[in-house]
């Protein structure tokens, strides 16, 4: 067992909290706290009713403590557990998965949103990293938003969904199916530089930036996504979406900022592979209102085609927009794209069904062909704007 250090961390309600392993002393007030988390919600597999026996759980933490591989964290508040955490290998003595790693864990409801679940988490972090474990996964259901966010925000992501997992009550739930490598460093895209912007990776202090212009309803008129209704809509969509689109070396997306503000998002550029051999993209972009029709968006995407094919496989980036966003249309060829045709009620959105035009670009236009492609098109509205001053 790997042995845990005793420590004290003091919380954001203030309690004092000793973290430390489970012992069998320890046994009777574990099947108290078992009892009430059984009690408060259905976060967890204990039930309401279940029989909890002491002399199965003393041979539990027996076991628990004389294997080389699994450890309790167990954070006491005095002498009452108010949370545990518990790792053991998936299956220990096979040579295929040694590898991995099972956690569990369970608050009582009065310490939820107080960091306990974070600090617990933290220890589990140091310690397993000792035993030669390469991966650690969980489920979490789908419900259980605010455990997800966490273990988002520690570097797990989400692998799938287990559809129908529980059924309470007569109602079926889902959870998700999370993990973390413990041997892959965090991967992020390049940052990309332009005249005015920088296109860099984002985070979850980018949210108030981002929330911004997420929340109004002209930008999300044409995206495909709803206007978020709170801060948290946007952190939900950096840590589920952004950070595993990371995860999976995907530029999807950057954040569009100016090079004078570069701590503010303006708006969201990225490509998404479309095909396995991660030849095909599609780019899809939002930007803050206040800086329409400045160049913005065809800047940053004329910036992001040249970066994905002298880096990337890409051989064809696409994109769509539904048919009345004229002003999409006009970027897209800024850019370089060419009209490739529409597709009638080819989107569901908003409620209703929407045509959409298509643009692309392949390889075969040269970084510097998009470039004079930029150039002739801001020199052709150029020409137009002097004329209609004459």
């Amino acid at each position: 067992m790997a042995v845990i250090e005793e420590k004290q961390i003091t919380l954001k309600n203030k309690s004092v909290i000793t973290l430390k392993s489970a012992l069998k002393q320890d046994t009777e007030s574990i099947l108290k706290f078992r009892k009430q988390l059984s009690e408060e919600s259905t976060n967890t597999y204990h039930y309401p009713g279940m029989i909890l026996d002491a002399k199965e759980q003393e041979t539990y933490i027996d076991s628990i403590t004389n294997h080389p591989r699994s450890f309790f964290v167990t954070a006491f508040d005095k002498d009452r557990v108010v949370g545990n955490l518990g790792i053991t290998p998936v299956k220990d003595k096979h040579p295929w998965t040694r590898h991995l790693a099972y956690f569990g864990v369970g608050i009582l409801k009065e310490f939820w949103g107080s960091g306990l679940i974070q600090a617990m988490l933290v220890e589990m972090d140091a310690n397993i990293r000792k035993m030669d474990y390469k991966k650690i996964e969980a489920t979490v259901k789908v419900a259980n938003e605010p455990a997800l966010q966490v273990y988002l925000d520690i570097g797990f992501h989400i692998e799938g969904k287990r559809r129908r997992a529980t059924i309470i009550d007569g109602e079926y739930s889902d959870e998700y199916h999370i993990a973390k490598y413990l041997d892959i460093e965090p991967w992020q895209p390049d940052t990309i530089k332009t005249k005015r912007l920088l296109l860099r990776p984002i985070c979850v202090s980018d949210a108030p930036s981002i929330y911004e212009y997420s929340k109004i309803p002209e930008v999300a008129a044409y995206t495909l996504w709803d206007s978020h209704k709170s801060i948290l809509d946007t952190k939900k969509w950096i840590r589920s979406y952004i950070l595993n689109k990371y995860f999976e070396h995907e530029i999807e997306p950057l954040g569009i900022c100016l090079k004078e503000s570069p701590d503010t998002v303006i708006g969201t550029i990225g490509c998404t592979s479309r095909n396995a051999d991660k030849t095909i993209f599609e780019m899809g972009y939002a930007l803050n209102p206040s800086y329409w029709n400045q160049g913005i968006t065809s800047e940053a995407g004329t910036a992001l085609i040249d970066y994905m094919f002298k880096n990337t496989k890409a051989h064809k980036i696409y994109a769509h927009h539904k048919s009345p966003n004229i002003y999409s249309g006009k970027a897209l060829e800024k850019m370089g794209m060419q009209y490739e045709g529409e597709l009638k009620q080819h989107i569901y959105s908003k409620g209703k069904y929407w045509d959409s035009k298509f643009y692309a670009i392949f390889k075969t236009y040269s970084a510097l062909s998009v470039v004079h492609i930029y150039a002739i098109s801001i020199l052709y509205d150029f020409y137009f704007f002097c004329a209609n001053r004459i």
